[in-house]
């Protein structure tokens, strides 16, 4: 197990802090998850070098789960700690609002690479609503159009008021020029 252990962490996974604005624990366990993939580790190795990055308040927090006796029949499996960290550290609230993120979201003013990574990244969050690669498709496209309608709109009515200025211009100079009032 040692060898295991130093090379996960030389390949610097990770770490999960729980006290952190930014992070994101999904993210957490979707990077770990790779990690302990491709290193080929039992279920419950994976869970103890899952938990291996957790500290301050996510440590504390893992200490008590772990020590709580009603689960200690149920302690150390990849999906046991996945399910239960998931659950402690991105509950349901959060996990709605990005997917309600996911669903709103437009390219906007933001470069056609920075939305196909912004959709990538949200995706994850609903599976479902991506399972089909025709309904990935599909939305992906939907914010990419809906953009592309309203700056269309936009450049639309830019040009109609030009036009109506460029006319209302060019008839007061025709009328200049023939001598009306």
């Amino acid at each position: 197990m040692a060898p295991r252990l130093r090379y996960f962490t030389r390949i610097k996974p990770p770490t999960f802090y729980d006290s952190m604005v930014e992070e994101d624990p999904q993210e957490f366990n979707d990077e770990i998850f790779m990690i302990i993939y491709v290193m080929e580790l039992s279920t419950r190795q994976k869970a103890k070098f899952a938990t291996y990055k957790l500290k301050d308040v996510a440590q504390e927090l893992y200490v008590q789960w772990r020590d709580n006796k009603s689960l200690r029949h149920r302690l150390g499996t990849w999906e046991v700690f996945k399910r239960s960290f998931l659950n402690r550290f991105f509950p349901r609230e959060k996990r709605e609002y990005k997917v309600l993120e996911f669903i709103n979201l437009s390219r906007g003013g933001i470069s056609v690479n920075e939305y196909s990574w912004k959709f990538n990244k949200l995706s994850k969050y609903s599976p479902s609503m991506v399972s089909d690669p025709r309904d990935e498709f599909s939305l992906f496209w939907t914010g990419m159009f809906d953009n592309f309608i309203s700056h269309l709109m936009v450049n639309s009515q830019y040009v109609e008021e030009a036009r109506a200025k460029r006319n209302s211009r060019d008839a007061k100079r025709e009328i200049s020029f023939y001598g009306g009032s």
